[in-house]
Order: C-alpha cells, then structure tokens, then sequence
C-alpha cells in the first residue's frame, strides 16, 4: 500500500511532465525519413507538440503544422 508520501511524490512528477513528454520519448528520429516528402533532406528532426508526431522541415513549415508548437531535434555526435 503506497503512503501518503508516494502519492505524493507522484502527484508532483505527473504534474510537472508535459501531457507530450511520454510519447516524445518513445519516437524515432534521424533513422527515418518523412513518408509525405520524398524531397532531399526531409530527415525527420522535428517533433510536432500539438500532434505528437515527428515531422521534416518541409512538414514544419506547412500549412497542416506550421500554426503548431514544434520544436526541432538535434543530434551530437
């Protein structure tokens, strides 16, 4: 049985992870490319917040993603 502590302590990891984070971390980037552009450079380095979804630079700057919160992914090496 969890105390009131761990509930807690929950409460507060749950309430400051983004309702996004979750499925963020579970996609793939840089392996893949993008399935609507078959233009160069349409490696998928950005992730769409507002759909959850990795995206290339060609989708971000669309119309379907471009009023949504995307941030863009980078890969050090």
């Amino acid at each position: 049985m969890a105390t009131f502590k761990q509930d807690t302590c929950e409460k507060v990891k749950k309430a400051l992870q983004p309702e996004w984070l979750k499925s963020f971390l579970k996609k793939t980037f840089f392996g893949s490319s993008c399935a609507t552009h078959a233009a160069l450079k349409n490696e998928l380095n950005r992730y769409c917040i507002t759909c959850t979804e990795p995206i290339c630079q060609h989708c971000a700057s669309g119309s379907k993603h471009g009023p949504h919160k995307v941030i863009k992914i980078y890969r050090h090496r």
